[in-house]
């Protein structure tokens, strides 16, 4: 999502979740839409009903602070656990 940018729609997020994972993920858009409406709810995404240039109304997402600090923490303990595990642990 960050790295799809401010007001992605949907099926733009899950390109780059797909690319990101090489397709091998083994994700439905489903999944991950309903995904994207869970972490809305928690407050980790922002959700805007947008109007695309062809007037049809289209949900949008973006990360909020909180999404963001929770990205953060998670990368962090994926390096403190990687650490763990590269020393032995």
């Amino acid at each position: 999502m960050i790295k799809s940018g401010p007001k992605s729609v949907p099926s733009e997020i899950f390109a780059v979740y797909e690319s990101n994972t090489g397709g091998k993920a083994g994700t439905s858009f489903g999944a991950f839409y309903t995904t994207l409406e869970r972490l809305a709810r928690k407050g980790l995404l922002e959700m805007q009903n947008l109007e695309d240039r062809n007037g049809n109304m289209r949900k949008h997402y973006t990360i909020t602070n909180s999404g963001r600090q929770e990205v953060l923490e998670a990368v962090t303990a994926s390096h403190s656990l990687g650490a763990f595990a590269l020393a032995g642990g």
